[in-house]
């Protein structure tokens, strides 16, 4: 039997909850096979497995695309509810306005431990295209002013195909592959460049272990103000992420837009990119209206 490569966080004395404690706290880390879940655990491969797939149907384990465990969609609906989530409240209509204007699947994800946490996503917003909006209807005798609202969807939009019934059903395959309460490891991706960038120092160092950018990538995104990497949401599609901030500067979540690759180029970001800015600026802003005790565990 292998040896554990970590002391165990927490500890109750009854046997089966602690080892499937332990097996958390490694998936926790970084997405990982069932092989490394044994020789990192120091459990038996039968009992690793089984714990594992009990997790698993419990939903707090899934799978990803490579069959790695990795934490389940149930243990951040249950933070995101104990909380009474008001970001992911006042996300909501922030990501409808943006998924409107840009045709991107957008979220807002924030730092919980050492895992990156989809609290809000356009896929939960009402769909502005058929009746749903956010602002009462301009008025009709404002030509001026419905002429600036069509100049600037022009100028924000990405090119959209026509929402087909095939195309609705992809939005919605995506949307269960990364509901809220979706958490992955805050090791890669575009979100967590942002969620770690304005970190403390040491937060910076303790989140740099097993985490697939360096500090120096960290350095360019605060100088930039934004990441463009992997989605690590929906594997496959390319994400763009922004800081949410309040206060002076202080940053709780991150915003993101995803799309397949080729939606997902610098010059299509100069497009959408201010749209982008402008969907963390006012949440922000929503935020600090009526600031809650704490925004992130």
């Amino acid at each position: 039997m292998s040896t554990p490569t970590r002391t165990r966080e927490w500890a109750s004395g009854i046997s089966v909850l602690d080892k499937a404690s332990t097996l958390l706290e490694i998936v926790e880390q970084a997405p990982t096979p069932l092989n490394e879940l044994v020789a990192r655990s120091g459990l038996a491969r039968p009992t690793a497995y089984r714990i594992a797939m009990a997790l698993q149907r419990l939903g707090l384990l899934t799978r990803d695309s490579r069959k790695r465990f990795v934490l389940g969609p149930r243990l951040g609906s249950m933070s995101v509810e104990a909380r009474q989530d008001r970001l992911a409240q006042e996300a909501v209509p922030v990501l409808a306005e943006l998924h409107a204007l840009t045709g991107l699947d957008a979220r807002v994800l924030r730092r919980s431990g050492r895992a990156q946490l989809c609290v809000a996503t356009s896929d939960d917003a009402p769909d502005l295209h058929h009746g749903a909006g956010l602002h009462d209807a301009p008025d009709p005798d404002d030509e001026a002013g419905l002429r600036d609202r069509a100049d600037a969807r022009r100028e924000n939009a990405v090119p959209r195909v026509a929402r087909t019934a095939a195309d609705r059903a992809d939005r919605a395959d995506r949307a269960d592959r990364a509901p809220v309460g979706t958490a992955r490891p805050l090791t890669g991706g575009a979100v967590a460049l942002v969620l770690l960038a304005w970190e403390e120092p040491e937060e910076i160092f303790a989140g740099l272990r097993g985490a697939r950018f360096t500090a120096a990538h960290l350095s360019q995104v605060r100088r930039r103000g934004w990441a463009r990497g992997a989605d690590a949401m929906v594997p496959g599609e390319v994400a763009y992420a922004v800081p949410v901030r309040i206060g002076a500067g202080r940053v709780v979540a991150a915003l993101s837009v995803s799309g397949e690759p080729g939606r997902m180029d610098p010059i299509a970001f100069r497009r959408f990119g201010a749209s982008v800015f402008d969907a963390a600026n006012r949440l922000g802003d929503l935020l600090q209206q009526g600031r809650p005790a704490a925004l992130r565990d």
